[in-house]
């Protein structure tokens, strides 16, 4: 009787070597694809910043060589600016976005 206690000790401890193996396997590729998906959200997060930069530097451009925003501009342009720093944008539009909110909502009449 002791050679089958013996014979399924070692059955068992074969199993729980597989088990054990394939789960740190398992642990680990899974912790490859979390890391994968975290540098692709990364990038993603960046190129959103970085799209919402040009475009608030290119906006605010246009209307400042027009020289008025409508308000329908004024609207959009700050909705993006408020969403471009809770992104984690920083300071570097500041400047360009307060000369553009600081401008008429309409263009001057020309004094004849």
């Amino acid at each position: 009787m002791e050679p089958y206690i013996q014979l399924g000790l070692m059955a068992a401890n074969a199993i729980l070597t597989l088990v054990v193996t394939w789960a740190g396997w398992k642990l680990n590729s899974c912790r490859k694809i979390e890391e994968r998906r975290e540098k692709r959200e990364n990038a993603r997060n960046k190129l959103q910043i970085e799209v919402a930069r040009l475009t608030l530097i290119r906006e605010c451009n246009h209307y400042i060589n027009k020289g008025y925003a409508p308000l329908y501009a004024l609207d959009s342009i700050s909705e993006m600016y408020q969403a471009y720093h809770e992104l984690g944008g920083n300071g570097a539009v500041t400047g360009i976005y307060n000369e553009f909110l600081n401008l008429p909502h309409c263009p001057k009449e020309d004094s004849v």
